[in-house]
């Protein structure tokens, strides 16, 4: 009786025992990591060392996101298991991860617009009279900000309004400044057709022989053309095209969009400086020929009135001798 009764108790120690570490498995997979891979609940030390294991793997992970590594992982981690580890604490932390990662490549982008705005307007104040050096340094600041290749920025010309067209006022390409003259007709390709419907183009397959990007390897076509209206209420004034090897992401083409907004209102507001500026001068120069008309006309009568006194004398002096005779 003595051996049977100290078998069934440690037959049921040793039950006791196995459920203990069978729990402990199944909630080190349910709360913290599941790897998929079974373990041997007979090896109590690799149950143990398991739930060791994926602690310490919790523990360096947080370590590393408090540490602003947002590209720490946690081994072990793959697609097979991804949907078993979904709302533990390993997934938790991925999800976790993801978002704050996410969150800081919205700060960095935002960040990022915001320099770069900061500086055209810097850019602006600085050439606010000089509509040629306006053109010329924010054309260079967008291609080098957005990482692009090749640019230029077209104006509309309304000198003479039964000649309306399009000219390439400023021309960008490999730090080297092209002094070349284009003239765009209204309607006419891409440009013409971006004026005309005051819309955002944007080609990814940009066709073979409309534009060439040159470097001292050769030339090459661009992977990625947009073609951006400046407007000012609702009229574009100008239009400014990027020529880059790379694709821009939304965000690069929200902050061109409003950098094109304050190039717009630039344009316009110095477009109106100068026309005020020759009107003013031409008012002037009205103004100058006024009165020298009007020293003509007085040095004329001065002559008049001279040339009537004279003839007062004269006739006085005729009637004098005609008295005496």
């Amino acid at each position: 009786p003595t051996l049977i009764y100290t078998i069934v108790n440690l037959n049921k120690s040793y039950q006791r025992r196995k459920r203990l570490f069978m729990l402990l498995d199944e909630q080190n997979r349910k709360l913290i990591f599941d790897s998929s891979i079974e373990a041997d609940i007979e090896n109590e030390d690799q149950v143990i060392n398991n739930m060791i294991e994926n602690l310490n793997k919790a523990a360096g992970f947080i370590k590393g996101i408090s540490q602003g590594n947002y590209d720490v992982k946690w081994e072990g981690f793959s697609m097979s298991n991804a949907e078993a580890n979904k709302h533990n604490i390993s997934g938790e932390l991925l999800a976790m991860r993801e978002g704050m990662k996410k969150r800081q490549q919205e700060a960095l982008r935002q960040q990022w617009a915001s320099e770069g705005l900061n500086q055209i307007s810097a850019i602006i104040r600085d050439h606010q009279t000089n509509f040629e050096l306006l053109c010329q340094h924010t054309l260079a600041f967008i291609v080098k900000y957005l990482e692009a290749q090749q640019g230029g920025i077209f104006v509309v010309n309304e000198d003479d309004e039964n000649d309306r067209y399009i000219e390439l006022t400023s021309c960008y390409a490999f730090n080297k400044k092209k002094f070349v003259t284009k003239r765009i007709e209204i309607g006419e390709g891409i440009i013409g057709q971006a004026f005309l419907e005051g819309e955002p183009v944007y080609l990814k397959q940009v066709p073979n022989e409309y534009v060439k990007i040159t470097s001292g390897l050769g030339e090459a076509n661009p992977t990625m053309l947009t073609v951006y209206p400046m407007k000012q209420n609702e009229t574009v004034v100008a239009l400014i095209e990027i020529a880059s090897f790379n694709s821009f992401d939304q965000y690069a083409l929200d902050f061109l969009e409003n950098v094109c907004k304050s190039i717009g209102a630039s344009i316009v507001a110095l477009q109106s400086s100068v026309k005020t500026k020759v009107l003013l001068e031409k008012a002037q120069q009205q103004a100058e020929e006024l009165r020298s008309q009007e020293e003509e006309m007085r040095q004329n009568m001065e002559e008049l009135e001279a040339t009537q006194e004279e003839m007062r004398r004269r006739e006085l002096g005729l009637k004098s001798g005609v008295e005496q005779e």
